[in-house]
C-alpha cells in the first residue's frame, strides 16, 4: 500500500459510493487509508459501507456540509494520522489501474508539487471531461482543458479539479484546506491558486488515467437550482477573493446574466431565479449553503 489516505464524500448515492470503495481497495498500490465522509446519513450509507467495508474510517457528519467540508473533514483526519499524501475521489470518478502508483511517484519524486491530477475522461474512456485547470488571469473564470499536450508527460495547470486529486500533506498544512464559503464548486481551484502562491506547482500526469460516470451532454445541469446557484454566486466570491480591487466584476456580473438569459430562453425558470439568487449572494459576499437546500 502506498502512503496515501483517500478521501470520498458521501451524499445520498449510496450504491454509486459502494461501488467506488470496492474498486478503490481493489487497486494493487492502493491507499493505507481511506476516510469516507457521510454527508447523508439518513440514507444508511455509513451502515453498509461499515458492513462491506469494515477497514474503511466512516466520519459520519450528521448533516449535509457540502463538497468543501466534508472533504476538509477527511483530510483534516488523514493530517492528523500523519499521512503524507492525501488522495481526494468522487463517489462517481474511478481511477485506473496503475494511475495512483504513478501520481505517487511522480509527486513523492519532486517536492515543489503540491497537487498532482490525472487526465479525466468521461464513462467511454475516449472523451475528455478535464485534462487539467486552467484559470483566466483577466476574467478570474475557471474551466478545464480538453486535451493534454502532446509532451511532457508531466505538465503545469493552474489548479487540479478534486474530482481525482492527489495533493502533499505538507502543501495542505503550509496553505490550508477548502475554503468552505464556497460549498461546493471553485473550492479546488481556490486551493490551487493558493498552492500556486505558495510556490508549489500544480501539474497533470498525463499518463494516469480515471474516469469520471457523469454523462457528456451537460444540458441537464442547466435544470438544476442548485448548480446554477453555486456556479453563478462562487464565481463572484472566487474572483472578488483573488482581485481585490474587484476590476472584473462588472464584465463577469455580465457574462453570467448572458448565460442566464440562455437559461430563462430554454424555459428554465427556476433555474435562472436560483442563478440569480447566487449573483446576489456573491455580490454580497455570502457562503455556505444555498437557502432551503438539503
Amino acid at each position: 500500500m502506498l502512503p496515501i489516505a483517500a478521501v470520498v464524500i458521501s451524499y445520498r448515492r449510496p450504491q454509486m459510493v459502494l461501488a467506488c470503495l470496492g474498486k478503490l481497495l481493489a487497486l494493487p498500490d492502493g491507499p493505507q487509508q481511506i476516510y469516507l465522509v457521510d454527508n447523508s446519513p439518513e440514507d444508511g450509507t455509513t451502515a453498509e459501507v461499515t458492513r462491506q467495508f469494515p477497514m474503511v474510517h466512516v466520519i459520519n457528519a450528521g448533516v449535509n456540509l457540502g463538497f468543501a467540508t466534508g472533504n476538509n473533514l477527511g483530510m483534516q483526519a488523514a493530517l492528523a494520522a500523519g499521512i503524507p499524501y492525501i488522495l481526494l475521489l468522487n463517489d462517481d470518478a474511478e481511477l485506473k489501474p496503475g494511475a495512483l502508483a504513478r501520481l505517487y511517484a511522480a509527486i513523492s519524486a519532486d517536492e515543489t508539487m503540491g497537487a498532482i491530477g490525472p487526465v479525466v475522461y468521461y464513462s467511454d474512456g475516449k472523451n475528455i471531461w478535464s485534462a487539467g485547470g486552467r484559470i483566466n488571469p483577466r476574467s478570474a473564470l475557471v474551466g478545464h482543458l480538453s486535451h493534454p499536450p502532446a509532451k511532457p508527460a508531466i505538465y503545469a495547470v493552474d489548479y487540479v479539479t478534486a474530482c481525482a486529486v492527489l495533493y502533499r500533506s505538507s502543501a495542505l498544512n503550509r496553505v490550508g484546506l477548502f475554503d468552505e464559503r464556497f460549498f461546493m464548486y471553485y473550492e479546488d481551484s481556490d486551493l490551487g491558486v493558493r498552492l500556486a502562491s505558495a510556490g508549489y506547482r500544480n501539474v497533470i500526469e498525463r499518463t494516469a488515467i480515471a474516469l469520471h460516470h457523469v454523462p457528456c451532454n451537460l444540458a441537464e445541469r442547466m435544470k438544476s437550482k442548485s448548480f446554477l446557484y453555486y456556479l453563478n454566486r462562487n464565481r463572484i466570491l472566487f474572483t472578488r477573493k483573488h482581485n481585490p480591487l474587484h476590476t472584473q466584476t462588472d464584465a463577469l456580473l455580465f457574462r453570467s446574466l448572458l448565460e442566464l438569459a440562455i437559461v430563462l430562453g430554454k424555459g428554465y425558470g427556476a433555474g435562472f431565479a436560483a442563478g440569480l439568487g447566487g449573483l446576489w449572494d456573491g455580490l454580497r459576499g455570502k457562503g455556505g449553503s444555498m437557502k432551503g437546500a438539503s
